[in-house]
């Protein structure tokens, strides 16, 4: 997991299809709709719109890709699990790149994520985003960039 302000990219990412994702973010803003843009082999990038939560639902990994997390407007608060602080729901979907969990111990990391920082979840790190920042729910817009793994390989 890599949690930083988002202007810190580049101590980070050393794969210059990075430059291109973290430019591709830049034209992106609270006004952009929902849907999936600069798709390729290497990422897609995700804007979504959604209500931040008292207790959301989804905990979730994933094997092939990894999430870098952006808040557009407003704020949310991404809790990750260790392996023994979880059990399997919803076993492995390789189509989907998905596997669901419920939490049996608390998170064991609470992040605060605003427009001005970014989280970097890799495979081994079980998330649970959608958390409500501060004291009430609010809408927040969001970018995931669900970069293939082996782009991390690649020079």
């Amino acid at each position: 997991m890599i949690y930083d302000a988002i202007n810190h990219w580049e101590l980070y990412f050393k794969n210059p299809i990075f430059r291109e994702i973290f430019n591709n973010l830049k034209t992106l803003d609270a006004q952009t709709p929902d849907g999936i843009y600069f798709a390729c082999e290497q990422y897609q990038i995700r804007v979504m719109t959604y209500q931040t939560k008292e207790i959301p639902t989804i905990i979730e990994s994933h094997q092939k890709e990894v999430d870098i997390h952006v808040v557009l407007a407003g704020e949310e608060r991404i809790k990750l699990f260790g392996r023994k602080d979880v059990i399997v729901t919803n076993p492995y979907d390789a189509e989907k790149d998905c596997q669901f969990y419920k939490a049996v111990n608390p998170p064991v990391i609470d992040l605060h994520l605003t427009p001005k920082n970014m989280a970097v979840l890799f495979p081994q790190d079980i998330h649970q985003p959608q958390f409500i920042a501060e004291t009430k729910s609010q809408t927040i817009k969001k970018v995931v960039v669900k970069v293939k793994e082996f782009v991390f390989g690649e020079h």
